[in-house]
């Protein structure tokens, strides 16, 4: 767990996330359940792994976890291991005490200014998602946040060395309170290098 919280661990992460498998000519299937675990100096209970490797794809059947702030995560979908990568799938967070849970994702590297709305009150929030190597879809995106209901779909192209990226995004918002709302810099910082395109309904 601390080497994973280092300089040198993070650097360990980065180079797993860009490491890609040898082929697997057989199916492996895994299927893993564990009352308690440590990481990140906090422990996670309830964890489940139900997933299948294939031809290059792994198939998440199920992975779930409680954490920090009596916090839910579940993830259902598949993925390429592959340089192609690609994927899609479903996600799904509830969270008592957000801040709890923001704290741990900032201590892992986890780091976005969009985050701010994980302030210590209780959060609910799903969509489906598709990644290519093109843009990522947001569909059915749901987030409640206090009192606020924000639902919707966005779409984010990547931007190259010629071209910056796009947000593109329609959302509904039930009960808005502006007060309740993330700081306008730190949604400038997000979407810093995005070209913005959002429709609005509240």
């Amino acid at each position: 767990d601390s080497f994973l919280l280092s300089a040198s661990g993070r650097e360990f992460i980065q180079r797993v996330g860009r490491w890609a498998p040898p082929p697997v000519r057989v199916p492996v299937d895994l299927d893993l359940s564990l009352d308690s675990i440590g990481f990140a100096q906090e422990e996670f209970t309830e964890v489940v792994a139900r997933l299948s490797l294939e031809q290059g794809r792994v198939e998440v059947e199920r992975f779930s976890f409680a954490g920090p702030g009596e916090s839910t995560v579940l993830v259902t979908g598949d993925a390429g291991l592959t340089t192609e990568g690609g994927g899609s799938g479903s996600i799904s967070l509830t969270s008592k005490a957000s801040d709890r849970f923001a704290r741990m994702l900032s201590r892992i590297g986890v780091r976005n200014p969009i985050l701010e709305i994980l302030d210590g009150r209780s959060v609910e929030a799903s969509a489906d998602i598709l990644v290519r190597a093109q843009d990522t879809s947001l569909r059915t995106l749901r987030l409640r946040a206090g009192d606020a209901v924000p639902t919707g779909n966005a779409r984010i192209e990547p931007g190259t060395s010629n071209a910056r990226g796009r947000l593109e995004a329609q959302v509904a918002i039930r009960a808005l309170d502006l007060t309740q709302l993330p700081r306008v810099s730190s949604l400038f910082e997000a979407t810093a290098n995005l070209d913005v395109s959002i429709v609005l309904e509240a």
